[in-house]
């Protein structure tokens, strides 16, 4: 696991089967045809704070707002990988909250995510993004949810799909 861990994102096979994860089978059951989102083992370890639940989130999430945005500026694609590369949330998740119950969801931090994609245009060109975003403003997460820093990633990914998708033609 640790040698696919490794990989560069170049060398990732073009539906991430094989990345072992028993996420990826949640990750890519019901995504739209052709997008599949992977998670980085990394983010699977049992100390993180990312479990399944909060997986199968972002992943709706992933899905939700990049196939709205192609959708919108009409870019055709025939497949679709998003990796998850690092994910950290504004509040506890209830994954950490189970695991350590003196957790307050009234604490806060800093959040965001780091994603890498790419994606086969309908005319065949491959384009590959490299997209973050982490807050950087502590007194502003006071007021934001669980997922608000990594929201605001996931709009960046989808907009640098859409700026690659048209540097492209």
């Amino acid at each position: 696991m640790r040698a696919v861990a490794m990989m560069s994102f170049l060398a990732l096979t073009a539906t991430f089967t094989a990345i072992p994860s028993p996420h990826n089978a949640v990750a890519m059951a019901a995504a739209p045809a052709g997008l599949s989102v992977a998670f980085d083992p990394s983010l699977s370890r049992p100390d993180s704070p990312i479990g399944q639940p909060e997986m199968a989130e972002i992943t709706q999430r992933i899905r939700e707002t990049v196939s709205r945005r192609l959708e919108r500026e009409q870019v055709a694609f025939t497949a679709l990988n998003i990796w998850v590369v690092n994910l950290k949330p504004n509040r506890p998740t209830m994954t950490q909250i189970r695991l350590n119950p003196s957790l307050s969801y009234s604490s806060h931090g800093l959040g965001g995510a780091h994603f890498q994609a790419q994606m086969t245009l309908s005319n065949g060109r491959v384009v590959r993004v490299e997209s973050q975003h982490f807050g950087h403003d502590i007194i502003q997460a006071q007021t934001f949810t669980t997922w608000t820093d990594a929201d605001k990633a996931i709009d960046w990914l989808a907009d640098d799909l859409v700026k690659a998708s048209k540097s492209s033609v």
